[in-house]
């Protein structure tokens, strides 16, 4: 995926209900990459909530990680 194809889902993603974009690819595609690329471009803050995000949700039952994981990622972004 280039930036440009990026930016276009954000754009499209602030109209949806769920303001969420997804970015999946196998190890050493370039996710990180672009993210990083991304954030330095457009002026967006870049946080890599992976581990941090998983050790927290990890603690929760299986229920309640999708009701908390907002929080959660909030939480970890104030400590950033």
């Amino acid at each position: 995926m280039r930036i440009d194809e990026l930016v276009s889902q954000i754009a499209a993603a602030r109209l949806r209900y769920y303001r969420l974009v997804l970015v999946v690819g196998p190890p050493g595609s370039g996710k990180t990459g672009i993210l990083k690329e991304l954030s330095q471009s457009q002026g967006y803050l870049y946080v890599n909530l992976g581990l941090t995000l998983s050790r927290k949700l990890l603690e929760l039952p299986d229920r309640t990680r999708a009701l908390r994981l907002s929080r959660i990622a909030d939480a970890i972004m104030d400590e950033t």
